[in-house]
């Protein structure tokens, strides 16, 4: 069984999501997922079986991503919601030689409430 107990509420959140469960006070999500986990232990999330969706950022690369974007030129572009480039965003923060996937910096970024703008997908073009 998951440790849901010395999850953080980020992570408790995440989980929640994943089952498609309302988000609620700490022991709330702790009873809800334990519960869940007991009435179905071979149910697996869709997220948990694809590794396309990282897991959450802990609040210690938070904290450093933040002092390293105070300090950045973006910062002041989040604070007046100018959109800032997400690529950018990832560039800054891996010049402090933190590694966080672009769905991370995303979420991150989402939950600040900041604005950004997402790489554009290149198409694939096929040439005769």
């Amino acid at each position: 069984m998951p440790d849901y107990a010395n999850m953080t509420i980020q992570q408790l959140r995440a989980a929640m999501d994943q089952y498609a469960l309302r988000h609620g006070g700490r022991a709330f999500m702790i009873q809800r997922l334990t519960e869940l986990y007991r009435a179905q232990p071979n149910a697996v999330p869709a997220i948990a079986k694809s590794r396309t969706h990282p897991l959450p950022l802990d609040t210690a690369t938070q904290d450093r991503i933040t002092a390293i974007l105070k300090k950045s030129h973006l910062y002041e572009n989040m604070l007046l919601y100018i959109a800032v480039d997400l690529k950018e965003v990832q560039r800054v923060i891996a010049a402090e030689n933190i590694k966080v996937t672009l769905q991370q910096l995303s979420d991150y970024l989402t939950a600040q409430g900041a604005i950004f703008t997402k790489p554009k997908r290149e198409a694939v073009t096929e040439e005769s």
